[in-house]
């Protein structure tokens, strides 16, 4: 990908070919290892989340990927992918913890 990347570049070709032919090996990469855990684990559900998936194309792209091959997705809508993520599963943490004292 990396090598393509830097042919693309050089060839000048047009900044969104090259930057939807990244983020659509990434998608098919991370669709790959979905399917590889599915043949592992059994499993046929994917969450998406973490800073990444700000990035609407990826996810879009993803999830229809996913979708296409019989996977069920979840994916942040309510609570922020990135950072502000991370603090409501923190709180989530404490508040199980501070309950389970009492």
């Amino acid at each position: 990908m990396v090598e393509q990347l830097i042919t693309d570049i050089q060839e000048s070709k047009p900044s969104g070919v090259v930057s939807a032919k990244f983020h659509n090996t990434i998608a098919d990469a991370l669709l790959q290892m979905a399917k590889a855990a599915r043949g592992n684990k059994k499993l046929k559900t994917v969450a998406l989340s973490g800073g990444v998936f700000c990035n609407r194309y990826l996810t879009n792209r993803l999830v229809k990927l996913l979708k296409k091959n019989s996977f069920s997705v979840l994916f942040n809508r309510n609570v922020p992918s990135n950072d502000g993520g991370i603090s409501v599963g923190q709180a989530a943490i404490a508040a199980k913890l501070v309950n389970r004292e009492q």
